[in-house]
């Protein structure tokens, strides 16, 4: 049970977070609510975020092709191009308790991200997915995906795990040398 003096103390914290939130942005707090369900690397003033995700073998062959919720936040002051060529992957798993690696591909066009004004919605990327350059074995065991997203000098890199839960893991930043 509280006592009257911890009330008092709990009551005044949330009184001074609520009048403390008139001095945030209110573009900074719909942004941070519209922006929850993802995870995100913030490369300047471009935002990347991922969400649920979804792999599948490629048709009749033994391509791993991996799809994700992709969303870009621009707040640059003109539209931003990722080259196709900057964005790669890989695929990690097991075979006969080996670990493995098989490079993957985006193989769609260039992403292009238009200026995201305050309050609005990031720009969605349609069909973003990459898929595996050669074939996996039909023995192997998925572990994870990575893929990374080279913008600014930097990479953002953003990893899903494969094994029990598939989870969403923690992403990053790395400066490219």
């Amino acid at each position: 049970m509280m006592t009257r003096r911890e009330f008092i103390k709990v009551a005044g914290a949330g009184v001074l977070a609520v009048s403390c939130a008139g001095m945030l942005s209110g573009c900074d707090v719909v942004e941070s609510l519209q922006d929850m369900d993802f995870v995100s690397v913030t490369i300047g003033e471009v935002k990347f975020m991922v969400g649920s995700s979804s792999y599948t073998p490629d048709g009749g062959g033994h391509r791993v092709n991996f799809g994700t919720d992709l969303l870009i936040r621009n707040k640059t002051k003109s539209k931003v191009t990722i080259p196709a060529s900057d964005i790669t992957g890989t695929y990690y798993c097991k075979i006969d308790g080996k670990d493995k690696t098989y490079p993957m591909k985006y193989d769609h066009d260039d992403i292009v991200a238009p200026v995201t004004p305050s309050n609005e919605l990031p720009t969605e990327i349609g069909n973003f997915s990459l898929t595996t350059e050669a074939e996996i074995p039909a023995n192997a065991v998925s572990q994870k995906v990575e893929f990374s997203i080279k913008y600014g000098g930097y990479k953002a890199i953003f990893a899903y795990s494969m094994t029990d839960n598939d989870w969403i893991l923690p992403p990053k930043k790395e400066e490219i040398k």
